[in-house]
């Protein structure tokens, strides 16, 4: 989870704030996707609208017509068969307009590219950012039956190229493995599950199903452990935020003040009988 967020205060002044004034559920889901405990520096990251609607209060359906009027406003692409969102210029508020070669933050963003699953927002974020953060070229389906043509390049441009994505290849690609099967949470996992309240092995199955349909890889094991030791503290924080929400709806019916009680206090105040407030019935409580 993210220490902070950026939000500009221009949002409310840009072109998408303009678009969605008066719109209260698009501008309480914009405000979410920018600053959700999901999200990431690149702005792709997994959403389903059940999270939106459970943290900010919507209903279901007012956070589903917030997110469609910020996509019909071209704030966000939400694929709803993969439950994945992408704030489009997040990433430049968030990181940069761009980003040097060398920059090591230029590594953190591959990283999160790399968990893109193969989609159409996969797409158009590399057509979108991939000359501003030095993102590796990829062959897209579309791409193969007509790819667009390319400005010629001199041989060091090229050379220098090839070097980075081998670069990047090399840190990223070529020992990143898949979520094991067989995966099974280590000591340390399980006694933070116990410390939090989780059952391991139920958790265990919900981060394997969930990684295996994202497509998810990993350096190695090691890197898998700590995943799931992060998701553990993301499900025990949602659990949290359920309760909290869930105890203030008990609490609220719980100080919903009693008729008679109401009445019999005014009586108390006035020196008078509870006839006087009743049309007459004392219900057996008198004044002295």
């Amino acid at each position: 989870m993210r220490d902070y967020a950026k939000v500009a205060p221009t949002f409310w002044t840009g072109r998408t704030g303009r678009a969605i004034r008066g719109n209260a559920e698009a501008q309480i889901v914009a405000m979410y996707l920018m600053s959700s405990p999901h999200a990431n520096m690149i702005g792709v990251f997994h959403c389903p609208i059940l999270y939106i609607a459970h943290e900010t209060g919507l209903s279901f359906e007012g956070a589903s017509k917030g997110l469609r009027s910020l996509s019909e406003a071209g704030f966000c692409t939400f694929e709803a068969d993969l439950e994945l969102v992408w704030v489009h210029e997040m990433a430049r508020f968030q990181v940069g307009e761009s980003l040097k070669p060398k920059d090591n933050r230029v590594i953190g963003i591959f990283r999160e590219y790399d968990q893109i699953p193969k989609s159409l927002i996969r797409q158009r974020f590399h057509a979108r950012y991939n000359v501003e953060f030095h993102l590796p070229e990829e062959l897209f389906e579309s791409d193969k039956t007509e790819a667009p043509s390319k400005p010629l390049r001199s041989q060091e441009q090229e050379q220098e190229q090839e070097q980075e994505q081998e670069r990047a290849r090399e840190a990223h690609t070529q020992t990143d493995i898949a979520i094991p099967g067989d995966f099974a949470p280590d000591r340390t996992a399980k006694l933070k599950a116990g410390e939090l309240g989780l059952d391991a092995t139920l958790e265990a199955e919900r981060f394997i199903a969930h990684h295996q349909a994202q497509g998810s890889t990993r350096k190695d094991l090691t890197a898998w452990q700590a995943q799931f030791r992060k998701w553990l503290l993301d499900q025990a924080q949602f659990n949290a935020d359920r309760n909290r929400v869930t105890d203030a709806k008990v609490k609220a019916v719980a100080r919903k003040p009693n008729p008679e009680d109401t009445r019999r206090a005014a009586c108390d105040t006035l020196g008078v009988g509870s006839q006087y407030l009743t049309g007459g019935q004392s219900n057996g409580y008198l004044s002295n």
